[in-house]
């Protein structure tokens, strides 16, 4: 073979080669392209809330699901439902629980034949205010607790949501707690109450208005001022009454069905996780201002007014009372993790309660005038 025609062979060859891996390249580019413009799987998840669809947090929710929607490149939707979608107030975490939807958020108290604890770490009276209660669950050990505790249920706990302020609404304008004395008052937990003569009960959400409306009921608790206003009651009574000395810290545990969490990949989990507990201040902050704005509304149009509990010391005493009668008593009766939640606020309280008062804001002794440094 000549050198010439050699020469022309290799140059075929290498063209050939060249074109092979082009083909190849090409091909390969293809595929990726493919699996680019094929659609991500997307996970569904139905929740229940134990707010109607009217409500501050309701709305806040539905933001919060499409921002998760959005962040997950849309991988994960959470499709939020008012209460009484899947279940009534008493039986939506039993529901949750077997699957009938994926996450609940409503008040873990329901859940207290499970364990005791978990009505513990919703509420109780006489409690440490909301921001203390973020401070306990974020650095007291508070959230490991939590996850604890729902483990036992069958769920997975992603975080606890704070309302507002809560307040009596009430026909009569009560300055003092003793003058609750005989009178009928829905409450979430009436132990404390009845110690004192109130003649204290529980009602589920569903039935409050009408218990209320037609008089089985003179003062009710439940939540927020905003919050009661939507359900009607800022319009059966003119009184509205703080502190909250009831369920201070009323608290919304979210969780979610232990077998549908288990089905998201670990980044999603991660991401539902987060953006549930990202919302926890806002819960609260939009919950708070949005009872300011009502009271200002309110007042303004002269049909309700706004009072406070006027004797300190009676604080004192119910304070002291509920450590030593009603506290006690559930520690003796339940132990386990009751016991250790109780034991857990109380070495709290002995690290937060002395700080907490000396570094008080500057103004909250003052008048509202005085706080603003002019007259509105």
């Amino acid at each position: 073979m000549c050198k010439k025609t050699l020469t022309v062979l290799v140059l075929v060859l290498c063209v050939m080669l060249l074109g092979m891996a082009g083909c190849a390249k090409s091909g390969g580019q293809a595929q990726a392209g493919a699996a680019a413009a094929a659609p991500k799987e997307q996970f569904v998840l139905r929740m229940q809330t134990v707010q109607g669809s009217n409500q501050v947090e309701f709305k806040m929710l539905q933001d919060m699901a499409e921002e998760l929607l959005k962040v997950s490149d849309g991988r994960l939707k959470v499709e939020v439902n008012p209460l009484g979608t899947f279940a009534s107030s008493l039986e939506s975490f039993q529901a949750c629980m077997n699957g009938v939807f994926d996450i609940c958020a409503n008040y873990g108290t329901w859940l207290k034949s499970i364990d005791y604890a978990l009505h513990i770490i919703t509420t109780g009276n006489m409690a440490m205010d909301p921001i203390a209660k973020r401070v306990w669950l974020y650095e007291f050990g508070g959230f490991e607790i939590a996850e604890k505790l729902f483990d036992k249920a069958n769920m997975v706990f992603l975080t606890m949501h704070t309302d507002g302020t809560e307040v009596l609404i009430a026909r009569e304008p009560f300055e003092t707690i003793s003058q609750l004395k005989n009178k009928k008052f829905r409450t979430s937990d009436p132990r404390l109450g009845n110690e004192v003569g109130i003649a204290a009960m529980t009602m589920p959400l569903e039935e409050i208005f009408t218990a209320f409306q037609t008089g089985a009921i003179d003062v009710i608790e439940y939540g927020y001022l905003t919050f009661d206003q939507r359900l009607g009651l800022t319009d059966a009574a003119r009184y509205a009454i703080w502190p909250d000395f009831w369920n201070v810290n009323n608290s919304i545990s979210i969780a979610i069905n232990k077998q549908s969490y288990g089905k998201l990949p670990a980044d999603l989990q991660a991401m539902l996780k987060m953006a549930f507990r990202s919302y926890e201040m806002k819960h609260y902050t939009a919950t708070q201002f949005a009872s300011a704005q009502t009271m200002q509304e309110l007042q303004a149009s002269g049909k309700n007014e706004f009072l406070r509990f006027k004797d300190p010391q009676e604080f004192a005493n119910l304070r002291k009372l509920m450590y030593d009668k009603v506290e006690a008593a559930d520690i003796k009766e339940y132990g386990g993790m009751t016991k250790e939640v109780f034991d857990s606020f109380y070495n709290f309280y002995k690290v937060w309660y002395p700080y907490k008062k000396i570094s008080r804001w500057w103004g909250e002794d003052l008048t509202p005038e005085q706080m603003m440094g002019f007259k509105p």
